[in-house]
């Protein structure tokens, strides 16, 4: 990466009103409740029977719109970037969202991995084959309202996955281990452990790391090469 190169963009997100098709239940209001796959699509016996659960689940629509936002990027969403959208828009709440995403999970169309305390939400092959069989269930309105989203805070939302920084309190030397991690489009360009006498000083390496970190990778590279 060119040192005098920039790999992570800022920017304020951007919020869009909320649709009122989405119903108590979870159904799309006026749609019907029918199985449709795609035409010419052959029928597979275990996708339908996937898909038939699916439909007579009601948390139906709103784990399909999980699944769209997680297919909609090249790169792991956080738990809490989710939420923020479907909860900002009011398309339910923040318990019902979670139990969605707990039943993604189980049902491996979705995984999930905790990193430095935030949990990183990935569409599977299963997730991305019962979105191409049932999207059509998702309004068309809310599908823009997801795709503008992204137009405007793609850059953002990658930063926010791609620069991470904790610390843990060890031991055996009784010192704050800080870890300060840097990535763009899923390669690491640092990867930095400090060890400090103190919880205050690891709390405030983090901080900075969060706000300087381009400039101290650009330091970095301006020294070493």
């Amino acid at each position: 990466v060119p040192a005098n190169k920039p790999f992570f963009s800022g920017g304020g997100r951007k919020s869009r009103p909320a649709f009122s098709q989405v119903s108590r239940d979870g159904h799309l209001r006026g749609m019907p409740q029918t199985s449709v796959l795609p035409p010419g699509e052959n029928h597979n016996p275990y996708t339908e029977r996937k898909g038939e659960k699916m439909l007579q689940d009601p948390l139906t629509l709103y784990k399909l719109i999980v699944l769209y936002m997680l297919n909609r990027v090249n790169f792991p969403l956080t738990n809490a970037q989710v939420s923020d959208f479907i909860l900002d828009r009011e398309y339910t709440n923040y318990l019902t969202l979670q139990q969605v995403i707990n039943e993604l999970t189980d049902t491996r169309m979705i995984t999930s991995q905790t990193i430095h305390n935030r949990t990183h939400l990935s569409i599977t092959q299963d997730g991305r084959e019962t979105l191409r069989f049932f999207q059509n269930r998702i309004n068309h309105g809310i599908k823009e309202d997801i795709d503008t989203y992204f137009r405007e805070n793609e850059y953002v939302l990658r930063n926010e996955v791609s620069v991470l920084a904790d610390y843990y309190f060890r031991a055996g030397t009784g010192e704050y281990e800080t870890h300060l991690v840097a990535k763009d489009r899923g390669v690491s360009l640092v990867d930095i452990r400090l060890s400090v006498p103190t919880e205050t000083m690891a709390d405030q390496i983090c901080a900075n790391w969060q706000k300087k970190n381009q400039e101290l990778y650009q330091y970095l590279v301006s020294q070493l090469f």
